[in-house]
């Protein structure tokens, strides 16, 4: 049954519509409207493509920049819902790729509770990250 709700209403949606600057410390990330995961396997994905030099965006090569440039647990998130619920979510050295495009992926250690409304969002970082795009894998609307 999960597969099923997950092909149905799964999906990666942009958090922010437009690039936005992270700075060295906290940022709070509006969110258009709530959030919430279908499975425990939800995460979120930072769009860094616009950091990496244009002759470093393959594979091999943006693997290299970001170990050398965003060390696991630079990045970080905080997830707050109703009820006082909240959820870290850490950037771990888990990388995703599509043609011409790197993201770095923040996963709940231990899971995301599915069904919890999610109302704000908040990411640290240990560097700067500018014109970066945040996306929400695996929501319900």
């Amino acid at each position: 049954m999960n597969f099923f709700w997950i092909l149905l209403f799964g999906s990666f949606v942009a958090i922010t519509e437009q690039p936005i600057d992270l700075v060295t410390g906290a940022n709070n990330v509006p969110l258009g409207a709530p959030i919430s995961a279908i499975t425990h396997g939800a995460s979120l994905f930072v769009d860094i493509t616009s950091k990496i030099p244009k002759d470093e965006v393959t594979i091999e090569l943006s693997r290299k920049w970001v170990e050398k440039n965003v060390p696991p647990g630079c990045l970080k998130a905080v997830l707050r819902g109703e009820n006082a619920v909240v959820v870290p979510l850490e950037f771990n050295g888990a990388l995703s790729f599509e043609p011409g495009k790197v993201f770095l992926i923040l996963a709940s250690a231990g899971g995301m509770p599915v069904r919890q409304d999610f109302k704000s969002l908040s990411l640290t970082s240990c560097v700067p990250l500018s014109r970066v795009v945040v996306y929400w894998q695996n929501y319900q609307k």
